[in-house]
């Protein structure tokens, strides 16, 4: 039963492989095997606070399984329980200190508490084993920023877009630590790049449209209030920028685009 429940999980049938592990359990309650993989059936199926208890029924048999830990601290996190999931994350690492995804987790939790000092030693341990991850430079970068530390910051998004240049969010994150440098230029390139990766992010159209307004280029500015306008018809931002600059560039003659 524990082998037919783990080849339909790994085929994508969660919901059927649970069913033969809970089977197995009804003849052996302390089946480790059963009990693991119906706990990662449950999770799988989006019910994380059921397979908790069979994952804590798994580690009161067998303590010494760090992938049990590290599941039962994905589950937690879901749950929102963030300090229990970083107490098991770390048990995970006890057991298996090269597991990258457990060092790039307790990197989120810690962001997720707002501790981003301890976040940023996370995900830097996550790049020392796996140079190539780029979900980790990108949140390194996150982190960086919160912080204050730009110039870092700014080098972990590019690194972050090194590895995966189609990522509108790398590129909309780069911009946003450019604007906060002072490097609006650069800032207006990394939003527009962004936004041809995701030419509706009425954010990242607001922002380039804000800059060109404090550069002066009203033109351009309320050329880009209308887009995001266009985009949601709603935006209160948009639409204040469109009034705005309409009634400056009329009343000093300024030719733009309706």
């Amino acid at each position: 039963m524990i082998a037919m429940g783990n080849l339909l999980f790994e085929s994508g049938h969660a919901k059927t492989a649970a069913k033969y592990f809970q089977q197995s359990l009804v003849y052996n309650p302390k089946e480790i095997q059963a009990l693991i993989g119906l706990a990662n059936a449950l999770y799988d199926m989006g019910e994380p606070k059921e397979a908790v208890q069979y994952y804590k029924r798994a580690i009161e048999i067998d303590d010494g399984i760090s992938d049990v830990y590290y599941n039962l601290a994905n589950a937690l996190y879901l749950l929102k329980s963030v300090d229990e999931a970083i107490e098991n994350y770390k048990k995970a690492l006890e057991l298996n200190p090269k597991k990258v995804e457990c060092f790039y987790n307790l990197g989120n939790s810690y962001c997720n508490k707002n501790d981003y000092s301890q976040a940023i030693q996370f995900y830097l341990n996550a790049i020392a084993l796996d140079p190539l991850h780029d979900p980790a430079f990108y949140n390194l970068g996150y982190a960086y920023h919160r912080t204050g530390q730009l110039e870092q910051a700014i080098h972990s998004y590019k690194l972050a877009i090194k590895l995966n240049p189609t990522s509108s969010e790398c590129h909309f994150n780069l911009a946003s630590a450019y604007s906060d440098h002072g490097d609006v230029d650069s800032a207006i390139a990394e939003y527009k790049e962004s936004l041809q990766h995701d030419p509706e992010n009425v954010d990242c159209i607001f922002h380039i449209a804000q800059i060109q307004e404090e550069k002066g280029q009203l033109a351009e500015a309320y050329t880009y209030y209308k887009k995001a306008l266009g985009i949601n018809t709603t935006s209160n931002r948009a639409s204040d920028g469109v009034r705005r600059l309409k009634k400056i560039m009329d009343d000093k003659g300024i030719k733009y685009n309706e």
